[in-house]
């Protein structure tokens, strides 16, 4: 529901109203001027210490007004006046890295102008522009910094700008340079003023987003089937309006949408940073809430062509780094963060993994043979011209059986070995085309077979001709299932034979980042849909997820998840087709009673409670020096188990994750301890006693 909200705004503390033209005695409905916000007097970047550094995340999601845009490095610097601190901006490698004025936090209303003003310093000539936070991303006004590098904005919105704001299509104003420029800038001021009739005079009736938290839960009603999954966006999204309450009411998974990628953790740049380098605060934050909230925790993605450091592949002179120094950055990048969290005790909170993003070619490339001839072709030759494959054909020797593919190898095994714990995951998009698919599933196939016979690198291995029962290495396919209904029109008649190759494999099944556009995809979309989407182009989204979750329910026995990549549509990364179930207004659309529907009339899913395993502990006796342990159920499919402490006590610093099993920590103090542990799913509950003796 919706709640109707007169507004009688008081504005903060930090906000200075001021009033032109006005004599006394005049009416409260004339114009006045009200600066709204003022990075002068923005308590969270004015109460940072100078020389405050990072991505962005540290600190701009601690203000409701600003937004870090891409991963370039923030820095805080002396505003240039003497007085108040300004934010510096480096390390940006495309034009996009920026600083986005969020327009919900500054709680525009309508009937009155806009006038934002911005001004800092660059190298002298540089264009600047303030421009539109989403598609089409077009400028709103550019300027050029004069001769000492000094330039200024000021724009007034318009009434159609303000209306994109209002119907969702735009979360606010850009702060960047010109296309194809990613040279450094600083910004010293932020001014947004208000010109219209008091805000008291005004008495204007709003509708505030907000999510009805009376709609049936995705999460409950999936729950005899596979997990239900969103993203972590970022901090600002997740506070607006009560979005946290409703993401816990539907959802039980999450993967952060951009701070587990490289370059949000690592430090840029072409020489490898020391490990204390690495930016974890994010990370951390996401990482706790998860656990506070009992969620499954998916890590995203380690290793990856797009959005990592290039130290990782490249030398300084921007050439490949050859096979054995890419090898060893990879696995210095993956001990860094494990040994991070293993510090705090925390390695088991991660439920699964995306080891390996997207290293096929986009298309799948050329299978060289029928569709359906699963072992007509060779992946290896269907790879995406990625940095890492370009490395690891530097250097590398065929006569002793090396190939540049490896790299996809070596990522799984040091993944195997710093994150114990998870599930790892191969994920890609275009999965459903058949070429694609029969790369994937031959290369998920052959690369376990590698694995089961590493005896160097897996304890479990066996010899040739010996059958092979112990841990995948590729335990899981992602599916990304970035769906077009028009342009670049996906045809679904793919998925279920995509559903069925891929389970062949004997991997685990996700659907990682669901999202179907309406209105086309590619080189020449259209502009941004009218908001709202005709009832026509709605009907025929929900009729698209109505069919694929048909699918997904029909092979649920081999899905455990399925997220979808966005919580409403103007937060969407392709917010110009309104992929989501969700609208601006966090409105569920036609698409959500479409999935919810799709339950009432597939097969009622066959569960059983878990049957808790033993644990691996070595007479039920560890030292102060342990470091976890993953207990494990029988279950008949994949419907979510939670985990938990019903009685007695752990050993003080050891923690049970409650999303993974895992009990994990660091002990802090010795003695002999006895609880119990519950695990339960839709179907029950299975308890068991253990005795933990810390020596």
């Amino acid at each position: 529901m919706k709640r109707l909200i007169i507004i009688f705004v008081t504005l903060a503390a930090v906000f200075i109203t001021f009033s032109c033209d006005r004599t006394p005695g005049s009416s409260s409905s004339e114009t006045v001027r009200t600066v709204i916000y003022s990075l002068a007097d923005d308590v969270y970047i004015q109460g940072l210490a100078i020389g405050t550094s990072g991505s962005g995340y540290e600190f701009l999601d601690d203000t409701p007004y600003l937004m870090n845009a891409g991963t370039p490095t923030f820095t805080i610097i002396p505003h240039p006046s003497g007085t108040g601190n300004a934010i510096q901006l480096t390390n940006r490698v495309q034009n996009y890295y920026a600083v986005d004025i969020f327009f919900a936090g500054l709680e525009l209303t309508s009937g009155s102008q806009y006038v934002i003003n911005v001004s800092g310093t660059s190298a002298p000539g540089l264009r600047m522009q303030l421009g539109r936070t989403d598609e089409p991303w077009s400028a709103l006004t550019i300027v050029s910094a004069d001769g000492n590098g000094k330039w200024n904005i000021e724009h007034t919105l318009t009434e159609s700008e303000l209306l994109e704001h209002f119907t969702g299509a735009q979360r606010g104003a850009r702060i960047m340079t010109t296309s194809s420029n990613d040279d450094d800038f600083t910004i010293n001021d932020i001014v947004v003023t208000r010109i219209g009739p008091r805000i008291e005079a005004q008495r204007s009736a709003m509708v505030l987003p907000e999510w009805d938290l009376t709609l049936p839960s995705l999460a409950k009603t999936f729950a005899g089937y596979f997990h239900i999954g969103n993203i972590w966006s970022n901090q600002n999204f997740m506070n607006a309006f009560n979005t946290q309450e409703g993401f816990l009411h539907h959802f039980n998974a999450a993967t952060a949408e951009n701070n587990h990628k490289p370059v949000s953790i690592a430090p840029g740049g072409y020489s490898r940073p020391a490990a204390s380098a690495f930016n974890f605060a994010t990370s951390d934050f996401i990482v706790n809430w998860t656990m506070e909230n009992n969620l499954a925790l998916i890590g995203h993605a380690l290793v990856w062509h797009n959005q990592s450091p290039p130290w990782l592949t490249e030398s300084a002179q921007r050439v490949p780094r050859t096979r054995a120094e890419a090898r060893d950055n990879m696995e210095f990048f993956m001990r860094t963060i494990s040994q991070h969290y293993d510090s705090l005790g925390l390695l088991g909170a991660f439920y699964a993994w995306d080891v390996v993003n997207e290293a096929i070619a986009s298309d799948g490339g050329r299978w060289g043979a029928a569709d359906n001839d699963w072992y007509g072709g060779d992946w290896r030759t269907q790879l995406r011209d990625s940095p890492w494959l370009r490395a690891y054909a530097n250097g590398y020797n065929a006569n002793a059986g090396e190939h540049p593919s490896d790299f996809i190898y070596d990522a799984f095994v040091f993944a195997r070995r710093y994150f114990p714990y998870s599930i790892l995951y191969y994920n890609d998009y275009n999965e459903e085309i058949p070429a694609k698919r029969n790369a994937i599933a031959q290369m998920t196939e052959q690369i376990n077979i590698r694995w089961a016979h590493d005896s160097v690198n897996n304890p479990e291995a066996v010899s040739a001709g010996r059958t092979y029962t112990g841990r995948l290495l590729i335990e899981g396919i992602g599916l990304q299932s970035h769906y077009h209904l028009d342009q670049w029109r996906t045809n679904l008649d793919n998925l279920r034979p995509a559903l069925e190759r891929f389970a062949a494999t004997g991997a685990v099944l996700s659907i990682t980042e669901l999202d179907i556009t309406v209105g086309g995809e590619g080189g020449s979309h259209p502009a941004t849909l009218p908001v709202p989407m005709s009832q026509a182009n709605m009907q025929r989204q929900a009729d698209a997820y109505a069919r694929i979750f048909s699918c997904y329910l029909e092979f649920a026995q081999y899905i455990e998840r399925v997220s979808i990549w966005g919580k409403a549509d103007n937060q969407s990364w392709r917010s110009w087709g309104q992929p989501l179930l969700f609208d601006a207004a966090l409105s569920s659309k036609p698409a959500f009673q479409a999935i919810l529907d799709s339950v009432n009339s597939a097969a009622a899913p066959s569960v059983l409670p878990p049957r808790i395993n033993g644990v691996t502990l070595p007479d039920g006796r560890i030292n102060i020096s342990y470091r976890g342990a993953h207990l494990s159920a029988e279950r008949n499919n994949h419907a979510p188990v939670l985990w938990n402490v019903i009685d007695g006590e752990l050993p003080p610093g050891l923690i049970l994750f409650s999303a993974t099993g895992v009990i994990g920590g660091i002990p802090t103090g010795r003695g002999t301890f006895t609880f119990t542990i519950a695990a339960a799913n839709i179907a029950g509950t299975d308890t068991r006693t253990f005795t933990i003796t810390v020596l």
